[in-house]
Formats: C-alpha cells, sequence, structure tokens
C-alpha cells in the first residue's frame, strides 16, 4: 500500500516537475533546489495525509473522516513552513494582515467560488445528513491543504518561476493549482492502474487557481482558507437537504 500512495503522488507531482524546471527564473542550483524540494514535500505530505491508513494504531478516532491525517498534513505543514521559510521568505503569505488596497477582488472571488462549489453540489449530489461531515468540512480542508499548497509549495515556485509568461500569467499559480486538481481527481488503484476523474479535476483545479490568486494579491492565505473551509462546508450541506 506505501508503494502505491507513493507512486501515485510520484506520478501526480512529477508530470509538473518538467514544467517547473522549463520556467525557471534563473537555472542556478538554489532555483532546483527549490523545486526538488517543491516534489519532495509534496510526495512526503501526501504519505503523512494516509499514515492512519498505514498504520492503525495512528487511527485514533476511527470516524469516517481522515481526523488523524488531516492533522498530521497541518503539523508536517506548519514543519515545513518553519523548515524552508529562508528559501521563500520574499513570497511568505502566513500572514493575517491583507495586503492595501488589494481587497475587494479577492474577496468577490472568494465569494464566487463559494458559490459556485455549493451550486454544483446541490445540482451533482445527494447525501444523508452527518453532523462529522459538516464539522470535519468546516475545519480541516482549508487549514490543512490552504498551509500547504498556498504556503509552502507557491512559495518554493513564486520565487523560483518567472513572474510572468504570456497567456498564463504567473506559472506558479497554474502549476500549484494542477496540481490540486490532480491531487483530488488522479490516482492509483490497487492494481496501480491510473484513474482520473475529468470534472472533479476542472472543479478543484478551478478552486486551486483562485485561492492561489487571492492569496497572491491579499498576500495572506487567510482568506483562501476561510473560502475554502467555507466551499467545502456549503457544498456538503446542501447535498443534505431534502
Amino acid at each position: 500500500m506505501l508503494t502505491r500512495y507513493f507512486l501515485e503522488a510520484l506520478m501526480q507531482v512529477g508530470i509538473l516537475v518538467p514544467f517547473a524546471l522549463l520556467l525557471q527564473n534563473a537555472k542556478d542550483r538554489r532555483s532546483i533546489l527549490r523545486i526538488g524540494l517543491f516534489a519532495g514535500i509534496f510526495i512526503a505530505y501526501q504519505l503523512v495525509l494516509v499514515l492512519p491508513r498505514l498504520i492503525p494504531s495512528l487511527d485514533f478516532f476511527g470516524s469516517n473522516w481522515n481526523w488523524e491525517g488531516k492533522l498530521f498534513g497541518i503539523v508536517f505543514g506548519i514543519l515545513c513552513y518553519l523548515a524552508f521559510r529562508p528559501l521563500f521568505a520574499e513570497q511568505d503569505l502566513v500572514k493575517v494582515k491583507q495586503a492595501e488596497g488589494a481587497f475587494r477582488a479577492p474577496l468577490a472571488a472568494a465569494i464566487a467560488i463559494v458559490v459556485l462549489a455549493t451550486a454544483v453540489a446541490y445540482a451533482t449530489g445527494k447525501s444523508e445528513f452527518s453532523a462529522e461531515t459538516l464539522l470535519f468540512q468546516l475545519t480541516m480542508p482549508g487549514f490543512d491543504e490552504e498551509l500547504m499548497f498556498r504556503a509552502v509549495l507557491l512559495g518554493l515556485l513564486l520565487v523560483s518561476l518567472r513572474e510572468r509568461i504570456p497567456v498564463i500569467g504567473n506559472p506558479a499559480v497554474l502549476i500549484t493549482a494542477v496540481l490540486f486538481g490532480f491531487m483530488h481527481a488522479l490516482t492509483l488503484d490497487k492494481n496501480l492502474s491510473v484513474s482520473f476523474e475529468p470534472i472533479y479535476f476542472v472543479q478543484t483545479g478551478i478552486g486551486g487557481f483562485v485561492w492561489a490568486w487571492i492569496a497572491m494579491r491579499t498576500r495572506s492565505i487567510l482568506l483562501p482558507i476561510l473560502s475554502h473551509n467555507l466551499a467545502n462546508f456549503l457544498a456538503a450541506a446542501v447535498t443534505m437537504v431534502g
């Protein structure tokens, strides 16, 4: 099982590393180190998330949701941020204070992604009421995934890649968004066969792109965390209606 999770994470990030290397700001040792860390941290993070599946004794709560894995992910994200922050200090987005004069558009985008996620969930999903599901979606995903994707991983790429390229804009935003989509939609089954869910990839990739853009504009991951958790909570809640 460990091999499967490792190969899955390697596949997800391995597709994107060549693009990151191609779009480097300056091809020096420090830039390559950051991109290597970007890939290595992501793979390690994916393994940390599934520790309760790999080691049953770490499944403390025995609940329907992976509370333990998300808590481990948050701790791992904090440790990575503290350890590697010097490598992306100029793009440190772990702040509460918002950039002056750049809040209206990010707030509108944050609300829009919540509305979109809720509408899609209402149109496509039905589920039984679960207080645990609502509590989990309101708390865990935003803190865990925003800290890792929009702080550590985005930070490492922002200082390594070109600031803007035609059409795409900032490549770090797009690459982390695609990786976020891959994490949710590109997987390996027990037989190591590849499974890809294009609709889920588009949904999560758009979310990843918008939250990265918001973090860049506000210079903070606070609004992405709030938007992410609220989007997940309302999306889960509306499937329980009716």
